[in-house]
């Protein structure tokens, strides 16, 4: 019986919560930020990979990658400034709707037509919300998912 209760009050919540990663933002953003950089100091390179493994032209690649890194620019830019659900207005009359809370494990199945623009598009907004993001990448563009 004390050994259990012992456990329980260890184990009150995840790791989130007793370390506050969840909930606060400006650490997530800078994170977020750091992998949008990341990606566009890569963007020729992924670009070429891309080309090379899935058969696309690399306008079209290259074209995958860049809005990639825009969509994280913006989660990261939304992240700090979710309030009640909404986040700033992005432009007039359009609006980012969002819950500012980590809802647990986002699990993402990337396709191997466009895995990075359609990977990224899931994981800036779960990261932003501090979910723990486990992506399942695609075979075929094994290069790519490197």
């Amino acid at each position: 019986m004390r050994c259990t209760r012992r456990l329980n009050r260890r184990n009150r919540g995840t790791a989130s919560d007793t370390t506050g990663r969840s909930r606060a933002a400006a650490p997530r953003a800078k994170a977020i930020y750091e992998l949008a950089d990341n990606l566009a100091a890569r963007a020729g390179d992924l670009a070429t990979m891309l080309s090379r493994e899935n058969g696309k032209l690399l306008r079209e690649t290259t074209w995958e990658v860049a809005p990639a890194v825009d969509w994280l620019r913006y989660s990261a830019t939304c992240a700090p400034v979710q309030v009640a659900g909404r986040a700033a207005e992005p432009a007039p009359g359009l609006y980012f709707q969002s819950a500012p809370e980590a809802a647990g494990v986002a699990g993402i199945i990337s396709p191997w037509n466009s895995p990075i623009v359609l990977t990224v598009r899931a994981i800036g907004p779960a990261l932003g919300a501090g979910c723990t993001v486990v992506v399942k990448s695609p075979g075929q563009t094994a290069l790519t998912n490197a």
